[in-house]
């Protein structure tokens, strides 16, 4: 089946992998939220103490549906650690999101960390990972992400309104060098400066439902 599965034109796998995610989606258990907000307005929920915080995020761009992704790791005091971004092709919104997701536990791994909070502003693909069947899921960036919290770690997954993932959101749409390998960055892009300050610091964003 997933020989046959390849043999698909992309368009069309992708959206066959909406339409499935979004089956499967609705029958897991609702995920669980970090929001820090006073009505309407949000603002980013530092991790607790010794937990990093990973914000991941991805963009696609229309018509031509290529992709990037990016996120950043953060301390409990909201201090950066490392960010990454990385352009990947032709690919759908959902994969995109788990593909990120994917790369910043790789990182995070890398680099040492023992607890992590992963915040996606995407339901979907949380949903998907915290499904008890993730293991043996249908994709196969789910069931990649399922085989890390086997690893010696601790890992949470919470999704974030878009307003609380704007770091994550900046980098995810910083200039593509025009080539597919993932930039690290260990110190804070001069874009990005502002909006991980306005995390920390206020002020909140309106949410836009």
């Amino acid at each position: 089946m997933r020989i046959l599965w390849w043999l698909l034109p992309l368009r069309l796998r992708t959206k066959i992998g909406i339409v499935w995610a979004s089956h499967f989606a609705d029958s897991i258990p609702d995920v669980s939220v970090a929001t820090h907000a006073t009505d309407d307005f949000v603002q980013w929920v530092a991790p607790a103490h010794d937990w990093v915080c990973l914000n991941t995020d991805a963009s696609v761009s229309l018509p031509n549906h290529l992709g990037s992704l990016g996120g950043v790791l953060r301390g409990s005091s909201g201090d950066w650690l490392r960010g990454y971004r990385q352009s990947v092709g032709v690919v759908s919104p959902l994969n995109a999101e788990l593909w990120s997701i994917l790369v910043g536990l790789q990182l995070a791994f890398s680099m040492g960390f023992s607890r992590v909070q992963v915040q996606s502003d995407s339901s979907v693909a949380i949903r998907l990972i915290l499904d008890p069947m993730a293991a043996n899921s249908f994709s196969s960036l789910v069931r990649r992400i399922s085989s890390l919290q086997n690893l010696p770690w601790s890992l949470r997954f919470l999704w974030v309104p878009r307003e609380m993932n704007m770091v994550a959101d900046g980098l995810s749409k910083l200039p593509s060098l025009n080539d597919f390998h993932l930039q690290i960055f260990d110190n804070i892009p001069e874009s990005i400066r502002p909006l991980l300050v306005r995390d920390r610091e206020g002020p909140p964003y309106r949410h836009r439902c």
